[in-house]
Formats: structure tokens, C-alpha cells, sequence
């Protein structure tokens, strides 16, 4: 995901596990109380939550990362996208970024793929463009991740 100051960020979490979850932020300065980033809400089984982040319109840029408290964070993919983003930030050769992907995690879910699929859509549609070669390339360092 990326937002920006000012932003209102919600997310409809629908709650698919066989057992209890919540949805957790770090470092975003937003509200703790009621739908916002609430320890305490829970979200039993079948059930689901409405989420709403109100970022103040002077919150400092970085990467933050969010996880559901159900379960034990895989650190080390939330560290791959944390600095795939900032790559994507840092506007980085679009293949050091696909090979940043490659190389950092086989662990990555639907949520990774689709972050990696905007952002190579995105290197692909911006500036002049990549020829049929560069385009193959590309395909092959994408197909790579999965």
C-alpha cells in the first residue's frame, strides 16, 4: 500500500482463518482508539472489521509495515518489501528491483504479488518505454519470484 499525508486509508479486513486476528501498524501515527490501529479489536472467525487510518497531513515519510496479531511476523519478508518500496522510492532501475524480489523471499503472498505487479507496470508504462527485449527480460525476473 501507499499513502500519503493526508491520506485516509480503509481496509475492510474479512477475517477467512480458523482462528481470532486483528490488523496491526507500526510506525504510522494514527489513531489507537475505536476502528483505528485498536490492539483490542478483534475479529473472530467469519467475521469482519472496518479499518480507518487518518494520517495527519504532515506525517513524515518511510516504510512502514503492518501484520495481523494472530500470528508470528515472517520478518524476513516484510524486510524484502520494506526495501522493495524503498527502491521504488528512491526511483531505482526497474531490474535491480524485480531482482531485489527474486532474491529476497520465496515467502511472498497475493499482497506481494500485486505491489510487484503495479510497480512493473508502472516501469513498463513510465519514460520512453522498454523495447520487446527488455520487456522479456523482465517477464523472466518477474516469473522468477514465484
Amino acid at each position: 500500500m501507499r499513502v500519503r499525508p493526508g491520506d485516509i486509508l480503509r481496509i475492510q479486513l474479512v477475517n477467512r482463518l480458523e482462528e481470532p486476528t486483528n490488523l496491526h501498524m507500526h510506525g504510522l501515527h494514527v489513531s489507537p482508539e475505536d476502528n483505528g490501529d485498536n490492539v483490542f479489536v478483534v475479529v473472530d472467525p467469519g467475521d469482519s472489521f472496518s479499518y480507518e487510518y487518518r494520517l495527519p497531513g504532515d506525517h513524515p515519510p518511510g516504510v512502514y509495515w503492518y501484520h495481523a496479531r494472530h500470528a508470528k511476523l515472517r520478518l524476513g519478508a516484510a524486510l524484502t518489501a520494506a526495501g522493495v518500496f524503498k527502491m521504488l522510492e528512491e526511483g531505482r532501475d526497474c531490474e535491480d528491483v524485480v531482482t531485489q524480489l527474486a532474491a529476497g523471499s520465496k515467502a511472498l503472498d497475493r499482497a506481494r504479488f500485486a505491489i510487484a505487479t503495479t510497480g512493473l507496470q508502472q516501469c513498463l508504462t513510465q519514460g520512453e518505454g522498454v523495447d520487446s527485449v527488455g520487456v522479456k527480460k523482465m517477464e523472466k525476473l518477474f516469473l522468477s519470484l514465484a
